[in-house]
């Protein structure tokens, strides 16, 4: 429905929509959707359209790696990776692209490079620290969430842990971060701290904005802690408070332990 909303973006008269923010932010919708409809071949023609269009974004990039490594074309994801290295960044980054390359390759079944691409990904962040830019710096959030994201990726939890907490201390109000940590804990078998986030999410009376975000690091938590009927209910509450149906539900990272289970695999299905 998304699609035929939009209609194919890839007809448009892009001498006009090209000189417009809305331009880029329209082509990385339907790319999306694309991606998340499986087909592929048309996010990856439509992230090209982006990067001629907007060349100095990374945006296009982060959806042209999604999808090859979504059709298993690895020397070209590699190609594609090494492009976006030497290009100049803000609210995205080369580590963010980095990112989204090590979860596509996991999300479509190459383990081994998606650890491969992590540690990239970490090494990029170790030049790039987060914690150490200020707090107006452009994509601050976005290089605390992926570095955070690729350590759990690479199975460095502790490391993990570390990245989590200067991402909730650079974002005090926010409770992705909190989110973030208590599903890390489950993952890690630390049950009591586990139990406390989720507890402390439980609690917070907030406005609806908020707690669709609370029943989503619930669900997350209470899959990695085996807790799978329950993890399921909390995340179909999640969407009907109003959590979006996304790329994070597509990639599954924080809710690999739902993999497999009939009702979620039906929920998450696309609709179209």
């Amino acid at each position: 429905e998304a699609l035929e909303l939009m209609g194919d973006v890839r007809k448009l008269d892009w001498s006009r929509w090209g000189r417009v923010p809305q331009g880029e932010w329209l082509l990385n919708m339907y790319a999306r959707a694309h991606h998340l409809l499986g087909e592929y071949e048309d996010e990856l023609e439509v992230a090209d359209l982006a990067t001629r269009l907007y060349p100095g974004s990374l945006k296009g990039r982060e959806h042209r790696v999604r999808a090859l490594a979504a059709m298993a074309r690895l020397e070209e994801l590699e190609s594609a990776v090494e492009a976006a290295l030497s290009l100049p960044f803000g609210e995205t980054s080369p580590g963010t692209v980095l990112y989204q390359a090590a979860e596509a390759l996991r999300t479509h079944g190459h383990s081994a490079e998606a650890v491969v691409m992590s540690e990239r990904g970490i090494a990029w962040y170790e030049a790039h620290r987060p914690e150490q830019q200020d707090l107006g710096t452009p994509g601050l959030w976005a290089n605390h969430e992926a570095r955070a994201r690729l350590l759990w990726l690479a199975g460095r939890d502790e490391e993990a842990q570390r990245a989590g907490e200067a991402w909730a201390a650079a974002f005090p109000k926010s409770l992705t971060p909190h989110g973030y940590l208590g599903a890390l804990a489950a993952s890690r078998g630390d049950l009591s701290t586990a139990a406390r986030v989720a507890a402390e999410l439980e609690a917070v009376d907030a406005q609806p904005e908020a707690r669709r975000n609370t029943l989503f690091w619930r669900a997350a938590i209470a899959a990695y802690l085996g807790e799978i009927e329950e993890s399921f209910e909390l995340l179909r509450e999640a969407f009907a408070n109003g959590y979006p149906y996304g790329l994070e539900i597509h990639q599954k990272v924080y809710l690999e332990p739902l993999a497999g289970y009939p009702p979620f695999e039906k929920l998450i299905a696309p609709q179209g």
